[in-house]
């Protein structure tokens, strides 16, 4: 495989979509060519992408001064934790087609950031215990609704992002006295590492092998750490605007909300550098990305409104990457990799996805993922290790992806 080209670009906004009320916007969710809006206090607001107008607001009518944190989906279902409720924190599960509230699950003090992986809903107590005990994630099972679960990390946890591959959960832990990624494994619950962060570690993505964290508060810039998912260390910083907050990765590129420079920075993934600041004029709080279109949209905080930014200067791949319709397996990048490659693949529809890697005598060698999946473009890495955790040796290897009754096969 050729080098790596650098990235032509132009990011900018190229359109702004008002919403209704005088609830301010924080964070943003996007599934299904929707995008759902959390606002405070007591609103969810749901967006047509495609016709950039409000389908639905949905208020919590039983708690009238909760305020609406992160929002996550799994399968036809949305879950977005609902705090600012005393110890009686909700998590409340919404039905994505009726868009309806289908029930309320009770989750403990301050429910903030949340995750799913592998039939589990995954829940922060945004909670600073006076008594220096440690605040939690609670671990929801998804058929019935029940806490399973309750893993102690850092203060303050903030958000939490998995890695599907390697079943990790990171928790970013924003009090002063941990200042720190809590780091579990999802499938024993046990606590794998902590890793030291600059300041108020916030936002968290992962692309590539690596988690993104934002860390807010700094006088001029706020730095981003890149942690190396191999080894949990903080291998890079990446300095951007004032006060990162939201972040959220597509394809080789990762967005970084910068609330107080008013301002998204660009991050290139491949050479870990900020290539370009799209100015918005407002403070921006959540920030998503449409896998259908490769479009990102900020959350306004305080205007009330939705920025739509996209990158102007679209090569071929790009725009192949953007195709809606197709189910696609791309080629995993970079080839030949050493040690990690990322395995990308779009679906038409929301399946059931299996990912397996085969030797070329039909062997196989690991399964990277068995899980559902949404419709939308998602991305693999590929540790080189095999089921049992070793390495492999050097060679030919195919990778194969099944999505429903469809299969795809690359080497």
């Amino acid at each position: 495989m050729s080098s790596v080209k650098a990235q032509e670009n132009n990011w900018t906004v190229v359109d702004s979509i008002s919403l209704s009320g005088a609830q301010y916007l924080s964070h943003i969710a996007i599934q299904n060519e929707k995008a759902y809006v959390s606002r405070y206090p007591n609103l969810v607001t749901i967006l047509d992408l495609n016709m950039k107008s409000e389908i639905a607001n949905i208020t919590f009518a039983p708690y009238t001064n909760c305020w609406t944190g992160y929002i996550a989906f799994y399968g036809d279902s949305a879950y977005a934790t609902l705090y600012n409720l005393g110890s009686n924190g909700k998590l409340a599960v919404i039905n994505t087609i009726t868009n309806s509230v289908q029930s309320y699950v009770s989750v403990g003090p301050d429910p903030y950031g949340v995750a799913t992986h592998n039939g589990r809903v995954y829940v922060t107590n945004y909670v600073d215990w006076a008594d220096g005990d440690s605040s939690t994630v609670k671990v929801i099972d998804i058929n019935t609704l029940q806490v399973i679960d309750t893993i102690e990390v850092g203060k303050l946890p903030y958000g939490i992002v998995i890695d599907s591959v390697t079943n990790k959960a990171y928790v970013s832990n924003q009090h002063s006295e941990s200042n720190s990624v809590s780091v579990f494994n999802t499938i024993t619950g046990d606590s794998i590492k902590t890793i030291p962060m600059y300041n108020q570690p916030r936002g968290m993505t992962i692309t590539n092998g690596k988690v993104y964290v934002t860390n807010s508060v700094n006088p001029t810039s706020s730095p981003v750490k890149v942690i190396d998912i191999n080894n949990d260390n903080v291998i890079q910083t990446i300095m951007v605007g004032r006060d990162a907050i939201g972040i959220a990765s597509y394809g080789r590129n990762v967005f970084v909300a910068n609330q107080s420079s008013y301002s998204i920075s660009v991050i290139d993934t491949a050479s870990n550098t900020v290539i370009a600041t799209v100015p918005l004029g407002n403070a921006p709080y959540g920030i998503a990305v449409n896998s259908q279109t490769g479009k990102v949209y900020a959350a306004m905080q305080t205007n009330r409104q939705i920025k739509e930014i996209e990158n102007t200067t679209v090569g071929i791949s790009e725009k192949t990457n953007k195709l809606p319709n197709a189910f696609v397996l791309f080629e995993n990048f970079p080839n030949p990799f050493n040690p990690t490659t990322v395995i990308g693949y779009q679906l038409t529809e929301s399946s059931k996805v299996v990912l397996k890697i085969y030797n070329t005598l039909g062997q196989e060698i690991r399964l990277l993922v068995d899980e559902m999946k949404s419709k939308g473009n998602h991305t693999s890495v590929w540790d080189g290790k095999d089921n049992k955790g070793n390495m492999v040796s050097s060679g030919v290897y195919l990778y194969q992806l099944q999505a429903g009754q469809s299969w795809l096969t690359k080497k």
